[in-house]
This record gives C-alpha cells, structure tokens and sequence, in this order.
C-alpha cells in the first residue's frame, strides 16, 4: 500500500469519526435561538460559547495527537464520545449562562 493511499484512507476515517462523533458542531446555529431565549442572552452570547470550544479544541489538538500516538486512535475515540455525549447532557440542563462555557466542549 502506498503511503499516500493510507493517508487518505486515515484522512477518510478522521473525517467519518468527526461526523459521527461531533455532531454538534454543525448543528449549533439551529439551537442558539432556543437556548438565547431560555437563557436571557444574545445570539452573540451564545456564539462566544461556541468559539471558546472552538479554540480551545484547536489549542488541545497537539496533546490528544500524543495520547493517541501512546495509546493508540481507537481507545482516544472511544472516550472522546463518552465525553462528548457527557458535556451534551449536562449542557442540556444548564440553566445558568457561563455553565456552558464549563459543559459544552470541544
């Protein structure tokens, strides 16, 4: 097998995991109406939460990159979901505002 045959197979992969496991990132804009009602704050209120998750995924890429080299990709997934599915259900009861910041994540 070719070495740019298994990265795009790898490149393939990542992109199905992102969309299995991450669906919330498209689908903020369709909750922030709701959630800016439920919770007296701004649509802009609403999207700092979603650039803080954003950065703050991006500056954290490095480190799961090594946990994932040490550990191997499977297991990272694994807990990366649980997580996710976690934050989803605890950002689900926030009743206060700057909780989110705490509940939804990257």
């Amino acid at each position: 097998m070719s070495l740019l045959n298994r990265e795009l197979r790898t490149s393939c992969r990542s992109r199905i995991a992102q969309f299995l496991f991450r669906p919330n990132c498209p689908t903020f804009g369709i909750f922030l109406k709701p959630m800016g009602a439920e919770l007296h704050v701004s649509h802009a209120a609403l999207s700092t939460v979603f650039s803080t998750a954003t950065v703050i995924s991006f500056f954290l890429s490095p480190s799961t990159g090594s946990i994932a080299d040490g550990h191997g990709p499977r297991p990272v997934v694994a807990v990366g979901a649980v997580l996710m599915c976690a934050g989803l259900v605890a950002t689900s009861r926030v009743r206060f505002f700057p909780l989110l910041f705490v509940t939804y994540g990257p």
